[in-house]
């Protein structure tokens, strides 16, 4: 009988299987190491993402306060008063800026959390890494603008 036949009870000769079975091993093993070619493109693309808008909103915030340092020098008021006023400002611009961009960092949060939960071992450690980084820039960006 040929390989392949089918048997008279239906059956069908799983000789020429094994044979297609054993082919697409080097494709499974093309299309995972493509899979995971794109998760670290991903995680990567989150990362900068999410230090991007760091990076903005605190230009966002150099550029609020320089405003304030040039209207203080043209208001020569009491030096007390303007400099309070000034973090008050600043203060409304972070949480204005938190607010602008709440819902792009609720959904990269979300998007690096499904991420990571896929990743193994030391690439699973790079992406902790990345958003460990980030939020750490973010604190120091919060500090210096006392916030």
């Amino acid at each position: 009988m040929e390989e392949g036949a089918v048997h008279e009870d239906g059956e069908q000769d799983d000789t020429a299987g094994d044979r297609s079975s054993s082919a697409s091993a080097p494709q499974d093993g093309a299309r995972r190491e493509q899979a995971m070619a794109d998760i670290v493109t991903s995680a990567k693309d989150a990362a900068y993402t999410a230090i991007g808008f760091g990076v903005l909103g605190f230009q966002r915030l150099q550029v609020r306060r320089q405003d304030l340092l040039r209207q203080l020098r043209d208001q020569r008021v009491d030096p007390d008063l303007s400099v309070e006023g000034a973090r008050r400002q600043l203060s409304v611009l972070v949480r204005s800026v938190d607010e602008a961009i709440a819902p792009v960092r609720s959904n990269v949060e979300q998007r690096l959390d499904s991420l990571e939960g896929r990743l193994a071992g030391q690439a699973k450690e790079v992406v902790r890494s990345a958003r460990s980084l980030v939020r750490q820039t973010e604190q120091q960006l919060r500090h210096a603008a006392g916030a």
